[in-house]
Formats: structure tokens, sequence, C-alpha cells
């Protein structure tokens, strides 16, 4: 007979499962949708509209009790000041589940646990983060140009540089070569001079 036996095992003591329907419950209360196997989901629904219905309350005792099941001090914070709001006037039904297939490997059947009204908010994030990257990129591309210029800057610079230097080293080449040529003047001259007195003295003799 089983009468009066509610709730799944799903394979886990009472302490181990306890932890773990807490945990997607915050996960589910953080992140607002949460991907797990059906079976799952199901156990972690009835879990998250009894904790939806606390906060709604949103009584000291009531407060006590989300914290049984909660551990996670940012899933309890936008529990209380945030979801429980949003389901003021709201009855019940605060969840919905998505069939998502089979997993791989084992063939379980897979679901999403979604909190109502939070698609608008990840349509709202996925545009703020579209927005983010568009102005990293328009970012990134500022640097990149910035670090052009500044190469071509550093270049330019370099060219004029070499060009200082090759003018100096062909101003130092020339003088050198006009030295060396008045050098060479210079020891003609002196040749042939010594050249004639020799000359003469000998005719002399």
């Amino acid at each position: 007979m089983n009468h009066k036996v509610v709730g799944r095992k799903l394979g886990r003591t009472s302490s181990h499962r306890k932890a773990m329907l807490g945990n997607l419950a915050s996960s589910l209360f953080v992140y607002g949708r949460v991907k797990t196997t059906l079976e799952k989901a199901k156990e972690v629904r009835s879990l998250a509209e009894r904790l939806v219905g606390w906060a709604k309350n949103g009584s000291l005792h009531s407060k006590r009790l989300a914290r049984g099941h909660i551990n996670q001090k940012a899933a309890f914070i936008r529990l209380f000041n945030e979801i429980g709001k949003r389901f003021e006037t709201r009855n019940g039904g605060y969840t919905r589940i998505y069939r998502a297939g089979w997993r791989a490997g084992d063939a379980a059947r897979m679901a999403y646990l979604e909190l109502l009204g939070e698609e608008f908010i990840q349509i709202k994030k996925e545009k703020h983060e579209h927005n983010h990257k568009k102005q990293d990129l328009k970012r990134k591309e500022k640097s990149s140009v910035k670090i052009a210029e500044k190469i071509e800057e550093a270049e330019i610079v370099h060219e004029k540089k070499h060009d200082q230097q090759m003018k100096s080293e062909d101003k130092q080449a020339q003088e050198l070569e006009v030295k060396q040529h008045k050098k060479s003047l210079f020891r003609r001259a002196t040749t042939k001079g010594t050249a004639r007195s020799g000359n003469s003295k000998k005719g002399v003799s």
C-alpha cells in the first residue's frame, strides 16, 4: 500500500535530499531558471511555491521558515525583496516547467524550471550584456587605434633619428675625406720641395 506517502526519494537520504532541493531552489531564486531532471524539477517546484508564499507574507516567522531551506544570502535577499513583491497579487502558480528532451548518457528526462516573469528579466539582462559587449569592443578598437598611432609615431621618430645619424655620419665621412685630401696635398708639396733641394745640392757639388 502506498497511502499517505508524499514526495519522491530521488535515490538519496533525507538530509541529502533536503540539501539538494534547497540548493536548487536557491539557484532558481538567484538566476530565475534552472535545468535539472523532470522529477527533481517537480519536487523543487513545490518547495519554491511554498517559499514564495512565505516571502509574500514577509513576517519574521516566515523568514525563519525560509532560512531553514535556503542557505545562500543572495537568494534569500532576492526572494524577500524582489520575488515576493512581484507576486503580491497572484495566488499560486509562481513557476513553470519546460521539458528539455533527454540527457545524453542515461536518457534521463530533462526540464527547465522557471519563475514567471523571469523571461523579461532575462531579455533585459541579455540586452544589457550585449550593450556591454559592444562598449567593450568599441573601447578595444579605440585602444587598438591609439596603440597603432603610437607605433606609427615611434616609427617616425625612429626614422628621423636614423636619418639624422646617417647625415651626421656622412658629414663626418666628408670631413675625413677633406682632411685626408689636405694631408695628401701637403705631403706632395713637401716631397717636391725636398727633391728640388737635393738636386740643387748635387748639381752644386
